[in-house]
Protein backbone atom coordinates (compact mmCIF):
# COMPACT_ATOMS: atom_id res chain seq x y z
CA UNK A 1 0.00 0.00 0.00
CA UNK A 2 2.84 2.35 0.78
CA UNK A 3 4.32 1.59 -2.62
CA UNK A 4 1.00 2.44 -4.30
CA UNK A 5 0.65 5.61 -2.20
CA UNK A 6 4.24 6.57 -3.07
CA UNK A 7 3.51 5.91 -6.74
CA UNK A 8 0.38 8.13 -6.65
CA UNK A 9 2.25 10.92 -4.84
CA UNK A 10 5.09 10.64 -7.35
CA UNK A 11 2.64 10.83 -10.31
CA UNK A 12 0.92 13.84 -8.76
CA UNK A 13 4.28 15.55 -8.24
CA UNK A 14 5.24 14.88 -11.87
CA UNK A 15 1.88 16.22 -13.14
CA UNK A 16 2.22 19.35 -10.97
CA UNK A 17 5.78 19.81 -12.17
CA UNK A 18 4.70 19.49 -15.82
CA UNK A 19 1.83 21.97 -15.28
CA UNK A 20 4.19 24.42 -13.59
CA UNK A 21 6.69 24.14 -16.45
CA UNK A 22 3.85 24.61 -18.94
CA UNK A 23 2.67 27.82 -17.18
CA UNK A 24 6.24 29.13 -17.11
CA UNK A 25 6.70 28.36 -20.81
CA UNK A 26 3.39 30.04 -21.73
CA UNK A 27 4.36 33.22 -19.84
CA UNK A 28 7.81 33.11 -21.42
CA UNK A 29 6.35 32.70 -24.93
CA UNK A 30 3.91 35.57 -24.35
CA UNK A 31 6.82 37.81 -23.35
CA UNK A 32 8.76 36.74 -26.44
CA UNK A 33 5.72 37.48 -28.67
CA UNK A 34 5.44 40.96 -27.18
CA UNK A 35 9.14 41.59 -27.72
CA UNK A 36 8.92 40.36 -31.32
CA UNK A 37 5.94 42.67 -31.92
CA UNK A 38 7.91 45.62 -30.52
CA UNK A 39 10.91 44.77 -32.70
CA UNK A 40 8.70 44.46 -35.80
CA UNK A 41 7.12 47.83 -35.02
CA UNK A 42 10.50 49.46 -34.57
CA UNK A 43 11.80 47.93 -37.80
CA UNK A 44 8.75 49.04 -39.78
CA UNK A 45 9.37 52.62 -38.60
CA UNK A 46 13.04 52.47 -39.52
CA UNK A 47 13.58 54.40 -42.77
CA UNK A 48 16.44 52.11 -43.77
CA UNK A 49 14.09 49.12 -43.95
CA UNK A 50 11.35 51.15 -45.62
CA UNK A 51 13.77 52.23 -48.32
CA UNK A 52 14.97 48.66 -48.82
CA UNK A 53 11.39 47.41 -49.22
CA UNK A 54 10.33 50.08 -51.69
CA UNK A 55 13.57 50.69 -53.50
CA UNK A 56 12.75 48.52 -56.53
CA UNK A 57 9.25 50.00 -56.75
CA UNK A 58 10.56 53.56 -56.64
CA UNK A 59 13.06 52.66 -59.33
CA UNK A 60 10.26 51.11 -61.39
CA UNK A 61 8.24 54.33 -61.04
CA UNK A 62 11.19 56.34 -62.35
CA UNK A 63 11.76 53.89 -65.21
CA UNK A 64 8.12 53.87 -66.32
CA UNK A 65 7.90 57.67 -65.95
CA UNK A 66 11.01 58.04 -68.12
CA UNK A 67 9.60 55.79 -70.84
CA UNK A 68 6.02 57.09 -70.76
CA UNK A 69 6.80 60.79 -70.43
CA UNK A 70 4.45 63.19 -68.65
CA UNK A 71 1.58 65.02 -70.29
CA UNK A 72 -0.68 67.28 -68.25
CA UNK A 73 -3.50 67.14 -70.80
CA UNK A 74 -5.30 64.08 -72.23
CA UNK A 75 -3.74 62.58 -75.37
CA UNK A 76 -4.12 59.45 -77.48
CA UNK A 77 -1.38 56.87 -76.95
CA UNK A 78 0.13 54.80 -79.77
CA UNK A 79 -2.71 52.28 -79.34
CA UNK A 80 -5.31 55.03 -79.65
CA UNK A 81 -6.43 55.09 -76.00
CA UNK A 82 -7.17 58.42 -74.34
CA UNK A 83 -4.52 58.79 -71.63
CA UNK A 84 -3.13 61.43 -69.27
CA UNK A 85 -0.08 62.00 -67.05
CA UNK A 86 2.26 59.01 -67.36
CA UNK A 87 0.10 56.91 -69.68
CA UNK A 88 -2.90 56.55 -67.33
CA UNK A 89 -5.88 55.44 -69.41
CA UNK A 90 -8.72 57.89 -68.84
CA UNK A 91 -11.43 55.28 -69.43
CA UNK A 92 -10.10 53.40 -66.37
CA UNK A 93 -9.74 56.54 -64.28
CA UNK A 94 -11.72 56.51 -61.06
CA UNK A 95 -11.69 59.31 -58.54
CA UNK A 96 -13.10 59.38 -55.02
CA UNK A 97 -15.19 62.36 -53.85
CA UNK A 98 -12.37 63.74 -51.69
CA UNK A 99 -9.98 63.89 -54.65
CA UNK A 100 -12.72 65.33 -56.86
CA UNK A 101 -13.39 68.09 -54.31
CA UNK A 102 -9.65 68.80 -54.07
CA UNK A 103 -9.43 69.16 -57.85
CA UNK A 104 -12.54 71.36 -57.87
CA UNK A 105 -11.13 73.64 -55.16
CA UNK A 106 -7.88 74.04 -57.10
CA UNK A 107 -9.75 74.84 -60.29
CA UNK A 108 -12.08 77.32 -58.56
CA UNK A 109 -9.13 79.11 -56.94
CA UNK A 110 -7.68 79.66 -60.41
CA UNK A 111 -11.06 80.75 -61.73
CA UNK A 112 -11.44 83.20 -58.82
CA UNK A 113 -8.05 84.76 -59.66
CA UNK A 114 -9.07 85.10 -63.30
CA UNK A 115 -12.39 86.73 -62.38
CA UNK A 116 -10.62 89.20 -60.07
CA UNK A 117 -8.45 90.30 -63.01
CA UNK A 118 -11.23 90.22 -65.62
CA UNK A 119 -14.04 92.04 -63.81
CA UNK A 120 -13.14 95.07 -61.71
CA UNK A 121 -16.45 94.97 -59.81
CA UNK A 122 -15.94 91.33 -58.77
CA UNK A 123 -13.46 92.07 -55.94
CA UNK A 124 -15.82 94.45 -54.15
CA UNK A 125 -18.94 92.34 -54.60
CA UNK A 126 -20.67 90.50 -51.73
CA UNK A 127 -19.54 86.90 -51.22
CA UNK A 128 -22.89 85.57 -52.49
CA UNK A 129 -22.38 87.40 -55.80
CA UNK A 130 -18.83 86.04 -56.04
CA UNK A 131 -19.91 82.44 -55.45
CA UNK A 132 -22.77 82.69 -57.98
CA UNK A 133 -20.48 84.24 -60.60
CA UNK A 134 -17.92 81.50 -59.96
CA UNK A 135 -20.65 78.88 -60.36
CA UNK A 136 -21.88 80.45 -63.60
CA UNK A 137 -18.34 80.79 -65.00
CA UNK A 138 -17.48 77.23 -64.06
CA UNK A 139 -20.55 76.09 -65.99
CA UNK A 140 -20.40 78.54 -68.92
CA UNK A 141 -16.76 79.48 -69.03
CA UNK A 142 -15.66 83.09 -68.52
CA UNK A 143 -16.28 83.90 -72.18
CA UNK A 144 -19.79 82.44 -71.97
CA UNK A 145 -20.54 84.44 -68.81
CA UNK A 146 -19.17 87.59 -70.49
CA UNK A 147 -22.14 87.46 -72.89
CA UNK A 148 -24.47 88.23 -69.94
CA UNK A 149 -23.87 91.97 -70.50
CA UNK A 150 -26.99 93.20 -68.71
CA UNK A 151 -26.56 90.82 -65.75
CA UNK A 152 -22.94 91.89 -65.41
CA UNK A 153 -23.98 95.56 -65.48
CA UNK A 154 -26.59 94.88 -62.77
CA UNK A 155 -24.00 93.07 -60.62
CA UNK A 156 -21.58 95.96 -61.11
CA UNK A 157 -24.18 98.52 -60.05
CA UNK A 158 -25.51 96.50 -57.11
CA UNK A 159 -28.98 95.95 -58.61
CA UNK A 160 -29.24 92.40 -57.35
CA UNK A 161 -32.98 91.84 -57.59
CA UNK A 162 -32.93 92.86 -61.26
CA UNK A 163 -29.79 90.77 -61.83
CA UNK A 164 -31.52 87.72 -60.34
CA UNK A 165 -34.38 88.13 -62.81
CA UNK A 166 -32.11 88.86 -65.77
CA UNK A 167 -30.12 85.68 -65.11
CA UNK A 168 -33.29 83.67 -65.74
CA UNK A 169 -33.93 85.36 -69.11
CA UNK A 170 -31.33 83.27 -70.91
CA UNK A 171 -30.74 80.14 -72.91
CA UNK A 172 -28.46 79.03 -70.04
CA UNK A 173 -31.34 79.16 -67.52
CA UNK A 174 -33.47 76.99 -69.83
CA UNK A 175 -30.66 74.47 -70.16
CA UNK A 176 -29.60 74.12 -66.53
CA UNK A 177 -32.96 75.01 -64.92
CA UNK A 178 -32.38 74.14 -61.22
CA UNK A 179 -28.85 75.50 -61.16
CA UNK A 180 -29.96 78.82 -62.65
CA UNK A 181 -32.94 79.05 -60.30
CA UNK A 182 -30.75 78.35 -57.24
CA UNK A 183 -28.17 80.95 -58.35
CA UNK A 184 -30.94 83.47 -59.00
CA UNK A 185 -32.48 82.93 -55.55
CA UNK A 186 -29.09 83.47 -53.85
CA UNK A 187 -28.76 86.83 -55.64
CA UNK A 188 -32.39 87.79 -55.05
CA UNK A 189 -31.88 87.54 -51.26
CA UNK A 190 -29.26 90.31 -51.37
CA UNK A 191 -30.38 93.84 -50.61
CA UNK A 192 -29.98 96.49 -53.27
CA UNK A 193 -26.54 98.06 -53.26
CA UNK A 194 -25.21 95.78 -50.52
Amino acid sequence: MEVELGKEVFQELIINLILSIKRILIRFLEKIKKQIAKIKGALSECSLFKNMEKNYLEEAVELVAQHEGFRSKPYHCTEGYLTIAYGKRVDYLQVDKETGKKWLKEELKELDKRLQHTFGWFNNSPDDVKKVVIDMCYNLGVSGFSKFKKTIYLFDTGQYEEASEEMLNSKWANQVKTRALNDSLIIKKLKQGE
